[in-house]
């Protein structure tokens, strides 16, 4: 591969990389600490939390898929197929490390999902729709929720057990961040030493 395609591959899994990081790592200090800090009803807080969530998939997917096929393209040489199957499924992980970093990062990503959507659930098991009429304003429409305390307890602790998990995911990938920039900058370095 010429050196040239090898930086164009390391860019784009460098922001792939970036990106993935970035987005978890705003989600996590705009729609936790700001948007759940706001609100104060613990069914409404959920359902939004969960709307934000979910409107970042496609964005973490598309850094994930960067960051994955840059370093298959460095990896290979560009040529990170044989036969129309990945070489990383029969040759392994290059980095033990990396790889348990990238597993726990998407691991607690899923988490964190499925977390927030059992208590989501919990929430609208309970959902009423109630209609007030004869108010100032005419007819009014809203959503109340009636929980017992243990439904409540059990809905908001699914609530810190996915905000937990969603602490590991930006944690996990600037780990992974710093291990690829460190090889980077060793490469780098040892290429100067032999051009001088």
């Amino acid at each position: 591969m010429s050196e040239r395609s090898d930086r164009n591959y390391r860019a784009i899994r460098d922001m792939g990389l970036a990106a993935w990081w970035g987005s978890s790592l705003a989600a996590l200090g705009s729609l936790l600490r700001g948007v759940g800090g706001a609100i104060d009803d613990p069914a409404d807080r959920a359902r939004v939390l969960d709307a934000g969530w979910k409107a970042s998939r496609g964005l973490t997917a598309g850094a994930v898929t960067a960051y994955v096929w840059g370093t298959s393209m460095v990896r290979y040489d560009g040529a990170p197929f044989d036969n129309g199957v990945p070489k990383w499924i029969n040759d392994g992980p290059e980095d033990a490390m990396r790889a348990t970093l990238t597993g726990v990062a998407l691991g607690a990503s899923v988490a964190a999902m499925k977390a927030r959507t059992k208590g989501n659930k919990i929430y609208a098991k309970r959902a009423a729709t109630v209609t007030a009429v004869g108010g100032p304003a005419g007819t009014a429409t809203g959503t109340v929720v009636t929980l017992t305390p243990e439904e409540r307890e059990r809905a908001e602790r699914l609530e810190r057990i996915g905000h937990a998990w969603h602490v590991v995911v930006p944690a996990a990938v600037g780990a992974l961040m710093f291990s690829h920039l460190k090889q980077d900058m060793r490469e780098t370095s040892h290429k100067s030493r032999f051009r001088r």
